[in-house]
């Protein structure tokens, strides 16, 4: 067991208790990544999980790319990519703005749209910033 699995399984309890259902994991098909995601699935076994090559080491405009893509019928998605694209991406979303993202770092929205190509331009609404450090 390495610390990065210990951060994940810490988060995915804490954020279990804010959120009782993930649809869509989407991750970067690298090893950590994939790791950490293994472990949040083992909470949201329900989810589907798409690996997307495109997310490995992606910019924020790459990752908003890859959620515009995204079936209507996930209602809440998950995504899991890297430095320092994810920190841009993170920090595009809402007027919060953070310094890095940490691992296993998760930072939450709610929105209200019809369809995900909807997603960039949406009113974000700030849900919940957790990781391992804060706890």
């Amino acid at each position: 067991s390495h610390k990065g699995e210990k951060e994940a399984i810490l988060m995915t309890e804490k954020l279990s208790i804010k959120i009782n259902s993930i649809d869509l994991f989407l991750c970067s098909p690298s090893f950590r990544t994939k790791q950490t995601c293994d472990i949040f699935f083992k909470k949201y076994e329900r989810a589907e999980i798409k690996y997307e090559e495109k997310l490995y080491h992606a910019s924020a405009s790459t990752i908003y790319n890859v959620i515009e893509k995204t079936d209507e019928s996930f209602h809440t998605v998950a995504l899991i990519s890297h430095n320092p694209g994810i920190t841009d991406f993170v920090n595009s979303l809402t007027d919060i703005k953070i310094d890095t993202m940490p691992t296993s770092g998760v930072f939450v929205v709610q929105t209200n749209l019809d369809t995900w190509k909807q997603f960039e331009n949406s009113e974000k609404t700030f849900f919940y910033f957790g990781y391992p450090n804060k706890l």
